[in-house]
């Protein structure tokens, strides 16, 4: 390829003649080629060429068709689903007064911010299903248009096109696009991070233009952008910390990736470390604060059983991350070939390629290491991860011969993750039972000569809860926990027990207060929903219906 592919090694060299077709085709527009200096002064010159203004057009199109692809994906059947069990953690918290609700966060290892921003959220749009997941929707559409910035700044069009097209695609960043948790914000922060990262390493020498003071009109556009990408960094990286205390795995690779860079360009060393001292400066001052509180965490969540890490585990998490969920051996092996090709066409790039490394890998490696101690490896807190991953992915498929050899491949991969792990993913995924179980009770249960028992804790029901309180007809029925003098009673009143079992814990202890039901009732039916969860009805006594 032409100048396009060239290496940028840091400090930008004198002016050279560049086709201006190609620098478009390769660079965001308004930044020009990595070596050759933007001037804001206007001259008859620098009006858009029709090279430019094509190159716009094409923005424009690839925004709208990664937006729309991304968008139908993330709100097709929103609201189909009844809420898990975190969902309704989610909405019993944010539906607490702010106090309370910063103290139950606190208690139960989460950061307050997402939680108050449900809370006011709901007081708009309401407290549906639809409602709930609405934020997290938006935040993955968004988390895709910024993976096109950020592989657009890395590579160029195609690449930001291609990267974000198929991290529309991948089930993982769909599911947790339609669940009503902090993890989609917290990838939209990471993806914030890497494109302003990733600007600094394609622009070392414009990222060292001072952060404050006024502009040089020689450098109007330079300076602008610079500042732009350090806010980027630190807004994205704020963000993440805010919505969950591992978002400070995304601080961590986004200083790393700036501490590279910064040994990198000896040039620019002094002025590069006082705006990354102000940059991250002001990270701190936004996220430090929580440290301590963090570390008070830390020992409940020793408390917490993860199940211990086995390689199965991980070898599940990369192909949840990376490999769009498939399992298939042939298809993983391609793409991480793709991968390292992309790895190997960023080779004189060190600046880009070591931050795209960072972002990809960072996260779920440090977290095996906790685990090791500490199990945590859950995907829903890696899936960062993915981004600066298809990203190299991109960059790989740009490198496969022949002229339309790169789109070709892209369709591809395109038509596999959409015709077959897309529809696998919404045909397989859970359907938590508890709307039709609060539609079951309010339909049979409920009334005087009903008693309604949980076993053995309300915290697995708080779907079920939700789902009483919202519908009519469900505030009649008040479940109990299993005690032998309430069951005794009941069954002397001659009254119908419905026995709810959530979750594992509770299948494994329901034997127990099945038992003391059983001294007093006779099973009449029983209902499983899922492995975890079923609905029992005995009869009391003599008692007909």
């Amino acid at each position: 390829m032409p100048a396009a592919r060239g290496s940028i090694d840091g400090a930008e060299a004198a002016p050279q003649p560049v086709d201006p077709q190609d620098a478009s085709r390769l660079l965001p527009r308004g930044q020009g080629h990595a070596n050759v200096p933007i001037s804001s002064t206007a001259t008859p010159s620098d009006a858009p060429t029709n090279a430019e203004r094509q190159g716009r057009a094409l923005d424009y199109v690839a925004v709208l068709v990664v937006a729309a692809v991304a968008t139908v994906l993330r709100v097709f059947d929103l609201g189909g689903r009844a809420l898990w069990l975190d969902e309704a953690h989610t909405f019993n918290r944010a539906a607490l007064p702010i106090p309370e609700l910063i103290d139950n966060a606190i208690a139960n290892l989460h950061t307050p911010p997402y939680f108050i921003g449900i809370h006011y959220w709901m007081k708009v749009a309401g407290e549906s299903e639809v409602a709930l997941r609405a934020p997290s929707a938006v935040f993955g559409v968004l988390t895709v248009l910024l993976t096109y910035v950020a592989g657009r700044v890395a590579a160029g069009r195609f690449v930001g096109f291609a990267a974000a097209l198929m991290l529309a695609l991948v089930p993982e960043h769909i599911h947790y696009g339609q669940e009503a948790r902090m993890y989609s914000a917290l990838t939209a922060g990471a993806g914030l991070a890497l494109a302003g990262n990733l600007w600094l390493a394609r622009h070392p020498q414009r990222a060292a233009l001072r952060m404050f003071g006024a502009i040089d009109a020689e450098a109007a556009s330079e300076t602008r952008q610079a500042r732009t990408a350090w806010a980027a960094i630190v807004v994205g990286c704020l963000l993440a910390a805010w919505m969950h205390n591992l978002g400070s795995l995304v601080i961590a690779a986004s200083g790393l990736s700036g501490l590279f860079i910064l040994a990198n360009e000896r040039q620019q060393r002094a002025a590069l470390l006082r705006n990354g001292v102000i940059a991250y400066g002001a990270v701190g001052a936004g996220w430090l604060w929580w440290l301590p509180v963090m570390a008070g965490q830390r020992t409940r969540l020793e408390q917490h059983d993860w199940g211990a890490l086995t390689l199965a585990h991980v070898q599940r998490l990369f192909e949840r991350l990376y490999f769009f969920a498939t399992a298939n051996v042939a298809v993983e092996l391609g793409l991480l070939a793709l991968m390292l090709a992309g790895c190997w066409a960023l080779r004189r790039q060190p600046n880009v390629l070591v931050t795209l490394l960072l972002f990809a890998l960072f996260s779920p490696l440090a977290m095996i290491v906790v685990s090791i101690h500490q199990p945590l490896l859950a995907p829903r807190l890696l899936i960062a991860a993915t981004l600066g991953f298809v990203i190299l992915l991109a960059v790989g498929l740009r490198a496969v011969p022949l002229k339309a050899g790169a789109w070709v491949t892209l369709l591809v991969i395109v038509v596999w993750a959409g015709a077959v792990q897309v529809p696998h993913y919404f045909a397989k995924r859970k359907r938590p039972p508890w709307r039709d179980v609060a539609t079951l009770l309010i339909a049979e249960a409920g009334d005087k000569d009903d008693a309604v028992f949980y076993a053995p804790t309300p915290t697995a029901l708080e779907p079920l809860f939700y789902y009483l309180a919202h519908m009519p007809g469900g505030e009649r029925i008040k479940p109990q926990a299993v005690n032998e003098r309430r069951i005794a009673r009941a069954a002397r009143r001659g009254r119908w027990i419905w026995l709810m079992v959530a979750d594992r814990k509770d299948m494994l202890r329901s034997g127990m207060k099945r038992a003391i039901i059983g001294k007093h009732a006779t099973l009449n039916w029983e209902r499983s929903y899922t492995e975890r969860s079923s609905l029992s009805k005995y009869l009391a006594g003599k008692h007909e219906r």
